[in-house]
């Protein structure tokens, strides 16, 4: 058994909602490996597209943001469980003394400080590994990022203002 990742980058690619067929493995792994390569059987298989953002603050007065409520990239090198439980870590400690009363003034504000940078170096290194996984979409996510959004406290390299910030009901 392997895990697999397949990368496309042209405007033909389906929704990521379509399925993925066996026929659509095959052919990428035969593109990949050659005409001798055999698909046994797929387990499982889902699509991804680089939804990556990143809150710029995560405390907005006493709603406080963790794991991908705070930041969201795409599934490359499994960082995002490991990036959220740390998070919760770090603010479950500061709120059990804040609830308590033995939290020094200003600790709740300490979480963003900490963990901020720590989820900025996760985007940067998944962004990275775009590059590796699909050259030509990476270019084109350069690109848009010159036009970033930071409205609604959101920054996103490759997302529009209404991809951060969803009208609300």
């Amino acid at each position: 058994m392997t895990d697999v990742l397949i990368a496309g980058a042209g405007p033909t690619e389906p929704g990521r909602d379509a399925p993925v067929s066996d026929t659509e493995v095959t052919e990428a792994l035969t593109a990949l490996y050659g005409a001798e390569t055999r698909l046994g059987e797929v387990y499982g298989a889902s699509r991804f597209n680089d939804a990556t953002r990143q809150l710029e603050q995560y405390r907005h007065g006493r709603v406080l943001f963790a794991g991908e409520a705070a930041h969201i990239h795409p599934p490359l090198g499994g960082q995002g469980l490991n990036l959220g439980v740390q998070d919760a870590m770090n603010l479950g400690w500061k709120l059990a003394a804040t609830i308590r009363g033995t939290a020094p003034s200003g600790l709740l504000d300490s979480y963003h400080a900490e963990r901020h940078p720590a989820a900025e170096r996760v985007l940067r290194h998944t962004a990275a590994q775009r590059v590796f996984t699909a050259p030509a979409a990476a270019r084109t996510s350069r690109r848009c990022a010159r036009s970033s959004s930071t409205s609604c406290g959101c920054r996103t390299p490759t997302a529009t203002s209404a991809d951060c910030c969803p009208v609300s009901a």
